[in-house]
């Protein structure tokens, strides 16, 4: 029979989280703050449910053995709803098209990289498996990588506004996440690039966010009320920089600068 849990259970599940990868140790702070739980006692396991609270409604389960503290999960399951039809597609990729681009930091690593929406849903969508469902006024397009366990990106269009609401990834535990640069956040961040990017002896941004992103390895962490900028020569030669920039003000701090130097090709 099932049963809410009760202050022990929820106890004994925190200090079982804690035995996990360090994703896991906030326990149920990191799932309340990400998931709606619905969460259940059960005479050899407790059982939890957890539906993303954003606009993507994701589901994911939790097993978690009460004698040995085994962890299963699985999901994530997609929202009920219908699947878009062809014509939702179509207004679908006139959206994206009108977009023109789209600038992501990645969920691993902060890469920062522009993808070019000219081909609209297919310059999008990629390699990637295409999933996707109609909420109200809402495309949720839903895109997995090939391979078992890849990441899932997630993206919200307004059918009405003719515009990308959102878009983000997902899996169970929440990485630290990667996000989507809204337009007039880009137009910020290359607008003060282009003013104040000029370290002097030490290099020079002013190229701007799109020249950054094709010719150098760029990731941008937003943390602390700033943009912390890594610009890492693609070819592992020549000058890198890291520096930040204020959210509020656009104003870029000294930046800490090196050289990078290729290993020679081993004779013979």
């Amino acid at each position: 029979m099932a049963r809410p849990l009760s202050q022990e259970d929820r106890d004994f599940l925190q200090q079982n989280f804690a035995r996990y990868a360090e994703a896991w140790q906030p326990g149920f702070e990191m799932l309340q703050r990400h998931f709606a739980v619905e969460a259940e006692r059960r005479w050899r396991t407790f059982e939890l449910r957890l539906t993303t609270r954003d606009v993507f409604g994701l589901r994911f389960s939790l097993t978690v053995g009460r004698k040995n503290g085994s962890l299963r999960q699985s999901g994530p399951a997609l929202p009920e709803g219908p699947a878009l039809s062809p014509e939702e597609l179509a207004q679908v990729d006139e959206i994206l098209k009108k977009t023109g681009e789209l600038w992501l930091l990645g969920p691993l690593n902060h890469e920062c990289r522009r993808v070019d929406l000219a081909p609209g849903l297919e310059g999008l969508r990629g390699e990637r498996r295409l999933a996707t469902r109609r909420i109200g006024g809402r495309a949720l397009l839903f895109l997995a990588e090939q391979e078992p366990g890849g990441e899932l990106c997630c993206v919200s269009l307004d059918l009405a506004g003719q515009a990308v609401e959102e878009l983000r990834w997902w899996e169970l535990p929440p990485p630290r996440q990667g996000r989507w640069l809204r337009p007039e956040e880009a137009e910020f961040i290359d607008r003060h690039l282009r003013q104040n990017g000029d370290f002097g002896v030490y290099g020079s941004v002013t190229m701007g966010l799109r020249a950054l992103a094709e010719h150098f390895e760029l990731a941008i962490r937003d943390e602390a009320g700033a943009y912390h900028f890594s610009v890492v020569p693609r070819d592992g030669h020549g000058h890198f920089l890291h520096f930040a920039m204020d959210r509020a003000s656009g104003e870029i701090g000294a930046a800490a600068a090196g050289h990078l130097e290729r290993a020679p090709h081993p004779e013979g």
